[in-house]
Formats: structure tokens, sequence, C-alpha cells
């Protein structure tokens, strides 16, 4: 067992946030530092399909710029993104992006 380092209440050793004063452990530090970096991959390899789509052909921009905007908006807002948005990621607009998403811990939006 582990103890916060605020309030100094018990802690679960799989906890990454206090449950009594939501101070974040050093668990949810390195968690968060990891995300951060898989986030910004995502959101680089997302812009990259919609300049190379923008290139290709110009009707694919209908959807890869609002899918681009949608990825980015719920990952800096710390919300879920759904299976059937990141197999279409994977199809229309970045493969690199959608696996990425797809790796993605889904429990780390789970606050």
């Amino acid at each position: 067992m582990k103890y916060c380092t605020k309030c100094g209440a018990e802690l679960y050793d799989e906890a990454v946030v206090c449950p009594k004063c939501g101070c974040p452990t050093a668990d949810y530090k390195a968690q968060s530092s990891k995300t951060n970096g898989m986030c910004l991959a995502i959101k680089i390899f997302m812009i990259i399909g919609c300049v190379v789509s923008g290139l290709s052909f110009l009707i694919p921009l209908a959807w890869t710029i609002p899918m681009t905007v949608t990825v980015i908006r719920r990952l800096e807002n710390h919300e879920p993104i759904g299976l059937a948005f990141k197999i279409c990621t994977i199809l229309f607009c970045s493969v690199i992006a959608g696996i990425l998403l797809l790796c993605m811990d889904t429990n780390t939006y789970d606050e």
C-alpha cells in the first residue's frame, strides 16, 4: 500500500489519484507524460493525412478535416473516442494515427 503525499490517506498500489483529496500520485504523472507524447503523434499524423488527401483530391477533405478537428478536440478535452471512429480514422484519414488511437489506453480518459 502507498500513501497520499498531500493528505496521508492510504491508497491502493494501482491508484493514480487519491480518492480522498484528488491529489495525483507519481503514477499519474508518469502515465500522463506518456499519453501526451502519443496524443502529439496522433495530432501530427492526422494533420499530415489531411495535407496528403488535400494534395491528391479535394473531395477527401470533406471528411478528413472534420475527423482531424474532432480527434484533436477530444484528445485535448480528455474525451473518449469510440472504436468505430478509430477504425474510420484508419480507413479515411491516417493509418498511423488510427493505429495509435487503437493502441491508446482508454483508461486514461475515464477520469
